[in-house]
């Protein structure tokens, strides 16, 4: 992580500033990936998550982007984005930017 900034997308369709508003220290964190072996012989990843820590979580939270409040939110709602080409990822913001060239 350089920036501490990171976006979650579907990264092949833009929709603007999708940087999460809680900014994490920089520096490198490992990805843990569940890949699922498709009926066609395909991988496909389906979970995710960067690790910040070792520490056992005491505590979730929703991450928001600029804009979003949670006490704006309707029972079963959830704020997320859309998946236009049936992909969705997160990254570093900086990363984000070469796919908007």
């Amino acid at each position: 992580m350089t920036s501490g900034h990171i976006v979650a997308c579907d990264p092949f369709v833009s929709e603007g500033d999708q940087l999460f508003t809680r900014k994490v220290a920089q520096g490198k964190y490992p990805i843990l990936l569940v890949v699922k072996r498709l009926e066609s012989g395909d991988d496909c990843v389906v979970y995710a998550l960067i690790k910040f820590t070792n520490e056992q979580a005491i505590e979730w939270e929703i991450a928001t982007r600029a804009g979003q409040e949670l006490n704006q939110l309707k029972e079963d709602e959830i704020f997320g984005y859309g998946v236009n080409t049936g992909m969705g990822c997160f990254m570093e913001a900086e990363a984000a930017l070469y796919l908007q060239a």
